[in-house]
């Protein structure tokens, strides 16, 4: 949970950073675009290998994925040279990144847990992914207007969170 909503928030954040820089509506949604067509283009394809390899090996690795494209963002953001198309690449990384993760994650949630609680496990899933996107902006949104966190603080806490997860 605590992953996801770092995730969630550094996606809301970096969405305000891209229209705050542009000033553009077009812009803010190209970066929601970048992430959700290869999201939605390799989704099926992402289901057929989950079922066939390590799912654990494949949440690591789509961790990774999304660590790494945060990470250099974060680097990016440090040395002042962060541009609003880098974040429409390191968007497609976290797409094909989520396309893994959460058919892996579902899968492996019904072979980990027992079937009498399944319907429980099944339920805190949905909160893990339901709960931080109602929190996430609200949090994100707080934190980039102290100055002592602003950006760069909500990509740190997102980059520390990947390595928990992982």
């Amino acid at each position: 949970i605590i992953s996801v909503t770092a995730t969630y928030m550094t996606s809301f954040v970096l969405g305000v950073w891209v229209f705050e820089e542009t000033k553009s509506l077009t812009a803010f949604g190209l970066t929601e675009a970048f992430y959700i067509v290869p999201l939605v283009l390799i989704l099926p394809v992402a289901g057929v290998v989950v079922d066939r390899y390590n799912r654990k090996a494949i949440m690591i690795l789509s961790d990774m994925l999304a660590w790494i494209a945060t990470s250099v963002i974060l680097y990016l953001q440090l040395t002042g040279s962060l541009q609003v198309w880098h974040l429409y690449i390191a968007a497609i990384f976290q797409g094909i990144g989520n396309a893994f993760q959460w058919p892996a994650y579902s899968a492996a949630i019904s072979n980990m847990v027992e079937k009498k609680q399944l319907v429980r496990a099944n339920s805190m899933m949905f909160l893990m992914d339901d709960g931080p996107s109602i929190i996430a902006p609200a949090l994100g949104v707080t934190l980039l207007s102290i100055t002592a966190v602003g950006l760069t603080g909500v990509l740190v806490i997102d980059v520390l969170s990947f390595v928990v997860a992982i």
